[in-house]
């Protein structure tokens, strides 16, 4: 039943005025969703709208969706570039990442392993310190 809802949210996604989302808010929509329902799930271990396995239409679903809308022009064709220096420096001069007290070091180790591993999506949260200690 919730993989069918998913599959009608995916589909019928639109603006108020019937134009199409950009590829990157669809995908962000879905994310924010498979989040929600995760942490908020009467489901004992979550819902986990990203399992293939549980969620196999829907993210079929979601894959050609995004990909009909980049056809389309309505991706953006440049989101992937890497970054420049000058956009390191600008993040790394930005006050959340500062580290002038232990919240601000932390978001700055996890910008660059991010950086550096290219770590995406949840994979921060499943560092513990056994992987980062040298």
């Amino acid at each position: 039943m919730a993989s069918s809802y998913n599959l009608l949210f995916i589909a019928w996604l639109k603006r108020k005025d019937g134009t199409s989302f950009k590829v990157e808010l669809v995908h962000n929509c879905y994310a924010a969703l498979a989040c929600y329902l995760r942490e908020h799930s009467a489901i004992e271990s979550g819902m986990r709208l990203w399992d293939k396995y549980y969620f196999p239409k829907a993210l079929k679903c979601l894959d050609e969706k995004m990909r009909l809308l980049q056809i389309d022009g309505y991706g953006d064709t440049n989101s992937s570039d890497a970054l420049t220096s000058d956009e390191i420096t600008a993040c790394l001069n930005y006050n959340y990442l500062l580290v002038t007290n232990n919240e601000g070091l932390t978001r700055r180790i996890f910008f660059w392993l991010s950086l550096l591993c290219g770590l995406c999506r949840g994979d921060t949260s499943n560092l513990q310190y056994h992987n980062v200690k040298s």
